[in-house]
Protein backbone atom coordinates (compact mmCIF):
# COMPACT_ATOMS: atom_id res chain seq x y z
CA UNK A 1 0.00 0.00 0.00
CA UNK A 2 0.68 3.32 -0.33
CA UNK A 3 -0.10 4.62 3.02
CA UNK A 4 3.57 4.77 4.32
CA UNK A 5 4.42 7.47 1.66
CA UNK A 6 1.66 9.10 2.91
CA UNK A 7 2.65 9.21 6.75
CA UNK A 8 5.91 10.07 5.39
CA UNK A 9 4.84 12.80 4.28
CA UNK A 10 2.66 14.08 6.39
CA UNK A 11 5.38 13.55 9.21
CA UNK A 12 7.78 15.57 7.15
CA UNK A 13 5.11 18.16 7.22
CA UNK A 14 4.61 18.95 10.64
CA UNK A 15 8.32 18.71 10.93
CA UNK A 16 8.41 21.53 8.47
CA UNK A 17 5.72 23.84 10.39
CA UNK A 18 7.55 23.07 13.85
CA UNK A 19 10.70 24.81 12.27
CA UNK A 20 9.01 28.22 11.98
CA UNK A 21 10.35 30.96 13.37
CA UNK A 22 7.85 32.74 15.68
CA UNK A 23 6.75 36.52 15.58
CA UNK A 24 8.50 38.55 18.16
CA UNK A 25 6.12 40.71 20.66
CA UNK A 26 6.45 44.20 19.61
CA UNK A 27 5.87 45.08 15.45
CA UNK A 28 7.03 48.46 14.33
CA UNK A 29 4.30 50.79 13.05
CA UNK A 30 5.58 53.32 9.71
CA UNK A 31 3.24 56.00 9.00
CA UNK A 32 3.79 57.54 5.74
CA UNK A 33 1.64 60.58 6.43
CA UNK A 34 0.93 62.80 9.55
CA UNK A 35 -2.76 62.59 9.29
CA UNK A 36 -3.03 58.59 8.97
CA UNK A 37 -4.84 56.98 11.49
CA UNK A 38 -3.91 53.86 11.21
CA UNK A 39 0.06 52.49 10.29
CA UNK A 40 0.75 51.95 6.38
CA UNK A 41 3.47 49.75 7.32
CA UNK A 42 4.05 47.39 9.79
CA UNK A 43 7.50 45.60 10.72
CA UNK A 44 8.14 42.53 12.24
CA UNK A 45 10.73 40.67 13.15
CA UNK A 46 11.30 37.33 13.67
CA UNK A 47 13.07 34.32 15.83
CA UNK A 48 15.52 33.68 13.56
CA UNK A 49 16.65 37.09 12.96
CA UNK A 50 14.59 37.78 9.75
CA UNK A 51 12.13 40.72 9.43
CA UNK A 52 9.57 41.15 6.92
CA UNK A 53 7.38 44.29 5.99
CA UNK A 54 3.65 44.26 5.63
CA UNK A 55 2.13 47.31 3.40
CA UNK A 56 -1.29 47.98 4.25
CA UNK A 57 -3.48 47.56 0.56
CA UNK A 58 -6.09 50.24 -0.58
CA UNK A 59 -8.38 49.39 -3.48
CA UNK A 60 -8.08 52.82 -5.90
CA UNK A 61 -10.54 53.29 -8.61
CA UNK A 62 -9.31 52.37 -12.30
CA UNK A 63 -7.72 55.46 -13.99
CA UNK A 64 -10.08 54.83 -16.81
CA UNK A 65 -13.03 55.06 -14.45
CA UNK A 66 -11.40 58.47 -12.79
CA UNK A 67 -11.57 59.75 -16.26
CA UNK A 68 -14.88 59.16 -17.35
CA UNK A 69 -15.98 60.44 -13.92
CA UNK A 70 -13.77 63.70 -14.91
CA UNK A 71 -15.74 63.50 -17.92
CA UNK A 72 -19.15 63.13 -16.87
CA UNK A 73 -18.64 66.59 -14.73
CA UNK A 74 -17.52 68.29 -17.68
CA UNK A 75 -21.26 67.59 -19.25
CA UNK A 76 -23.89 70.52 -18.77
CA UNK A 77 -26.32 70.05 -16.06
CA UNK A 78 -30.39 68.97 -16.89
CA UNK A 79 -31.55 68.28 -20.06
CA UNK A 80 -29.21 70.00 -22.96
CA UNK A 81 -31.58 70.16 -26.16
CA UNK A 82 -34.83 71.96 -24.81
CA UNK A 83 -36.74 73.92 -27.39
CA UNK A 84 -36.52 77.95 -27.64
CA UNK A 85 -39.31 79.06 -25.98
CA UNK A 86 -41.99 80.31 -28.42
CA UNK A 87 -44.30 83.38 -27.92
CA UNK A 88 -47.65 83.90 -29.12
CA UNK A 89 -47.83 86.23 -32.22
CA UNK A 90 -49.97 89.32 -31.30
CA UNK A 91 -50.97 90.77 -34.90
Amino acid sequence: MDNDGFLKFLQAREIKLEKRPEMLPKPVPIYEHTDSEIPDRVRISFTNGTSAIYDLHIDQPHPLVEENIRIIRKWKQGYVNQPKRRRRNRT
